[in-house]
């Protein structure tokens, strides 16, 4: 069922994630790692953005996953380790919700998406590399959320829609404010989609 298959998919990712947990249980260890808690540390330290990173110049100029958790330090008292395990956690969530979602909305199949989001799951790179404390693994959870709000606003109606919209584009901006990469990728997505659904509405002027 549809239900059975959300939930094995977040079992599986989440279970990935555990590998990593069960790695560095206790301690940021990937060299990755060390440029953006450099950063983290900055912000809790100085209370202020933009501190100058020498290990990685370009970390502080998108902030948007150090900005989540030194925030939820401050709010919890607990190190920065345990934030950031908490955050990466929840953006791993939220990837592969979101990718799963967005892949059923646009082909309508929840075998198809199932099969898609565990397909992008057998990435190697998903494993450790995104599973890091590190500016892609947050921009990653915002791309793909900021999709998933498009397809859905393009099958809802009037205040739906226009809420839909108004959240990717703020999805748009976390994304815009958490790694320069992911950006670039997603504007480029975005601009073939739009190219692709003007495209079919002159062919197919009943098509959304």
């Amino acid at each position: 069922t549809r239900r059975e298959r959300i939930a094995l998919v977040t079992v599986i990712g989440m279970g990935f994630y555990l590998v990593k947990v069960l790695h560095s249980p206790a301690l940021f260890t990937e060299h990755d790692e060390f440029l953006h808690v450099r950063t983290a540390g900055d912000i809790l330290a100085t209370g202020h953005l933009f501190h100058p990173n020498p290990v990685l110049p370009v970390s502080p100029l998108y902030p948007g996953m150090e900005i989540i958790t030194t925030a939820l330090v401050n709010v919890s008292g607990m190190p920065l380790f345990a934030c950031g395990v908490i955050v990466i956690a929840a953006a791993r969530l939220v990837t592969i919700l979101s990718l799963y979602l967005f892949v059923e909305g646009i082909g309508r199949s929840s075998l198809v998406a199932g099969l898609a989001t565990a397909l992008f799951m057998a990435n190697p790179n998903f494993l450790f590399f995104d599973s890091m404390f590190k500016y892609e693994t947050a921009a990653l959870a915002f791309a793909a959320f900021t999709l998933f709000a498009l397809a859905r606003s393009q099958i809802s109606l009037g205040g739906t829609r226009k809420s839909l919209t108004f959240v990717a584009i703020l999805a748009v901006g976390a994304t815009v404010i958490t790694h320069h990469l992911t950006a670039y990728l997603l504007a480029a997505f975005l601009v073939l989609w739009a190219l692709f659904a003007l495209s079919r509405r002159r062919t197919e002027p009943g098509w959304i």
